[in-house]
Parts: C-alpha cells; structure tokens; sequence
C-alpha cells in the first residue's frame, strides 16, 4: 500500500511554492498532508493476515480436517495451507477496520464457495443458545451448526476487525465486517439445509427471540421449500422463567407464517429430549437440571418403601 504519488513529482522550495509552475498555498498543503495521512490509517486496516492469525486458522482447520474426514497430519497440513491462504488472500486485502464493510457480492461469492454441510450431518440452528449448539455438534454425531463447518470452525472466535480497543471486545457490537460475515454465512447455512432441520432456542429470555434475530429474520425465510421437510424447535427454559408454553409465544408467529407459507411442517416442544440434554450437559446446576425429589415426595417414599419391602418378604415366606 503506498501513498498518492503527485503525477509530475514537484520538487519543493521556499514558500510552499514548486517548479514546473506548480504553487501551493499552505490551505492546499494541509489538505494533501490529510489526504496522505487518511490513506496512510487505511493502509493500517488493510494488511495481510498477521502470523498469529494464519496460525490460528490453520490449526483449526488441521483440527476439522483430522477429526471429520480422518485425514494424516500431513494430508490435513497440506489441504488447510491451501484453504487459510485463500481466507488470508480475501480478508488481507480488503479494509478491516471497526467500521469497514465487504461488498456484500464479493463476500457472498467468498462465502459460497467455501461453505459446506456435510452429507451425514443434521442441520442445527440455534438463537441465543451458541454453547449448547457447539456441545450438540461436538457431543452428539449427527448435528451440524454453521460453526461446526469448515469455514465456520475456522473462523469462529476470529475478531476480524483491526485495531479495537480493549473497551471495544467483545467485538461483536465493535466490528462491522464480523457481524457481517456472521450474517451472511448464516443465510447461506441455512438455504444450504434440508431434511429435517432442528433449532435449538434459549426461551429462559423474554422475549426470546428478539426483533433482529437472525433466525427469525434471515435463516427462516431463506429455508428451502421442497427440500426442508420439517422444523423441529427445541426452545430451552434451563431456568424455568417461563409460567405458560413458549411455544404459543406471538415471537413466534412470524416463523410459523413463513413455514405455512413454504409448506414446512413445525413441531415445538419445551425442556425436552434434545434441549434438556444440552441445558444439562453445559450447566449441571440449572434448575431444569435438579432431579432431586422434593421433601414431600422424599417423606412418601421414606413411608412406602417399608410397606412394599414387608409385603414381598410376607409374600415370600407364604411361598
């Protein structure tokens, strides 16, 4: 990245004025200084990958690679050095400030092409449940989120952007270009997705989808119909904030009117099977979680045991 370069290369003499005709007030030189200057904080934005960031990547990807297709170390070193150059060619090249953005086409062409659902896999979405959907890709075989792609692995938990603050992480409300990628991955996710789709839901919130859900308002509409069979919501009350069934919650009727009109058939269950599971797995100390009988229950097995334990040894002895 260089500096504008004055096309006739004046050379500069007392009283800012140039040979080869050329004069320059003082307002003019403060207005090319700005100019160099603004190009040259640009220049800082834009810069290829550093090496701690291609090592990051790379070894994610090493990780992916080996344990999704049983690749060597050596196979899987010489595949991901190819796939994190081509991530280090489009992100070092462009702008990567707080406030910078990527033409949307050139990020969703990036995108497309590198993002995948692995066949075996089960489709996994997920709002406000981020560590629940990894335990359910990681802990439970069949289930895929965008992050547990390659692409997603790999750039999950890069921040992207250059230059924030301490005050400005996380960086997710700091860097445009994270929350766009994220944004656009997700709608490419889910038009990708088929069969029969799951989403994991956190309902311990009110409201608990909120108005710029990108569930709500970027991977539902972009569901496939034809393809998707079926949407089955696992909303997630780990707390148990909830006093009526979140599934009749008005959040959700945005949802239900785009599954109608796509022919998609819904089944929402509440703390149950999946999401239970992974509420559980994540925080064993959540409410949901507390198996325990009560006191009184406790008091009538104290009671009953006794009684059925003399029956089947007066049973026995009449034997």
């Amino acid at each position: 990245c260089e500096p504008p370069i004055h096309t006739h290369a004046p050379t500069l003499t007392s009283g800012f004025s140039y040979t080869q005709s050329h004069r320059y007030t003082s307002s003019d030189m403060i207005v090319l200084l700005l100019i160099t200057e603004l190009f040259a904080v640009q220049c800082a934005w834009s810069q290829a990958l550093e090496q701690s960031e291609s090592a990051r990547l790379l070894g994610r990807c090493m990780i992916w690679v080996e344990t999704n297709q049983g690749n060597t170390t050596s196979d899987a070193y010489t595949y991901c050095s190819q796939f994190i150059d081509t991530i280090n060619n489009f992100f070092g090249s462009i702008s990567r400030g707080p406030t910078d953005e990527i033409a949307e086409n050139a990020l969703s062409e990036f995108i497309s092409r590198h993002l995948n659902i692995q066949p075996n896999k089960k489709p996994l979405l997920w709002s406000g449940a981020y560590v629940e959907s990894q335990v359910a890709a990681s802990r439970f075989g069949p289930y895929a989120s965008l992050e547990a792609t390659l692409l997603g692995y790999c750039m999950d938990g890069w921040d992207m952007c250059l230059g924030l603050s301490g005050a400005q992480r996380p960086p997710w409300q700091h860097c445009q270009l994270l929350r766009q990628f994220w944004s656009l991955a997700s709608q490419k996710f889910a038009s990708l997705t088929s069969g029969v789709v799951s989403v994991l839901i956190n309902a311990s919130r009110n409201p608990i989808l909120r108005e710029n859900s990108i569930f709500e308002n970027k991977e539902v509409p972009l569901l496939q119909s034809g393809k998707v069979k079926r949407l089955d919501l696992h909303l997630m009350d780990p707390y148990q904030i909830q006093t009526s069934n979140p599934c009749d919650f008005q959040e959700l009727d945005k949802v239900k009117r785009i599954l109608e009109l796509k022919n998609i058939s819904l089944n929402c269950k509440v703390n149950t099977g999946l999401a239970s599971r992974l509420a559980c797995i994540v925080d064993a100390s959540r409410p949901i979680c507390n198996r325990a009988p009560t006191s009184s229950y406790a008091h009538l097995l104290g009671n009953l045991l006794p009684l059925l334990l003399f029956a089947y040894l007066s049973g026995t002895t009449l034997l």
